[in-house]
C-alpha cells in the first residue's frame, strides 16, 4: 500500500532550526576559531619555507650547472689552442721554402688591407669628430653673440637711464589745454 511523504511545514522547520544537533561520537567536532587561525599560519608559514627552500635548490642547481658549463668551456678551449699551435708548428716543418715564402707575402698582403681598413674606419671617426666640433663651435659662437648683444643693450638702457636723471628740467610753463575751473562757486 502507497504511504504518501509527510509534507514539512514552516512551523516543523522553524522548530528543526532551533534544535541543536549533537555530533555523532568520534566524529571532529571542530576546534575554537583562534586555534584554527593559529594552524592556518603555522601551515601557510610551512608552504612559504618549502617554497622558498625548493627555489634554493633550484637556482644552487641552475648556477652548478652553469658553473661546469664554462669550466668545460674554458678547458675545451685550451686544449683547441694547445692542440692548433701543435698542429700549425707540424705544419711549418713540413712545408718547402716555396711554400713559406708564399705563406709570407700573403700574410703581408692581408696585413697592408687590415691596415688600410684601419686608417679609413679612423679618418672616418675623426672626421664625424670633426664635423660635430664644428657645429658645435657654431652653437658656441651663436650663444656667444647673443650673450654679447644682451649685454650691449642692456649697457645702453642703463646709460640712458643715466642721462635722463642728469638732464636739467625746462622751466617753461606748459601750456593748458582748455579753461582753469573757480573754486569758489556762488
Amino acid at each position: 500500500m502507497f504511504v504518501a511523504k509527510k509534507k514539512k511545514t514552516k512551523a516543523s522547520l522553524r522548530s528543526a532550526k532551533k534544535e541543536k544537533r549533537l555530533p555523532k561520537i568520534g566524529t571532529f567536532t571542530g576546534m575554537d576559531p583562534a586555534m584554527s587561525e593559529q594552524m592556518r599560519e603555522t601551515n601557510r608559514r610551512m608552504i612559504r619555507k618549502r617554497k622558498r627552500h625548493n627555489l634554493r635548490k633550484r637556482n644552487k642547481r641552475k648556477h652548478r650547472k652553469k658553473r661546469h658549463m664554462k669550466r668545460r668551456q674554458r678547458r675545451r678551449q685550451k686544449h683547441r689552442r694547445r692542440y692548433r699551435k701543435m698542429r700549425v708548428q707540424v705544419k711549418r716543418a713540413a712545408m718547402t721554402i716555396d711554400q713559406k715564402e708564399r705563406l709570407r707575402s700573403l700574410k703581408k698582403r692581408r696585413d697592408e688591407k687590415q691596415k688600410l681598413a684601419n686608417r679609413l674606419k679612423r679618418n672616418e671617426k675623426i672626421g664625424t669628430i670633426l664635423w660635430n666640433w664644428n657645429k658645435l663651435r657654431n652653437i658656441f659662437t651663436m650663444k656667444r653673440r647673443d650673450k654679447v648683444l644682451r649685454r650691449l643693450l642692456l649697457k645702453e638702457k642703463q646709460e640712458m637711464k643715466i642721462k635722463k636723471t642728469k638732464e636739467p628740467k625746462s622751466k617753461e610753463k606748459i601750456v593748458r589745454s582748455g579753461r582753469r575751473k573757480s573754486k569758489n562757486k556762488s
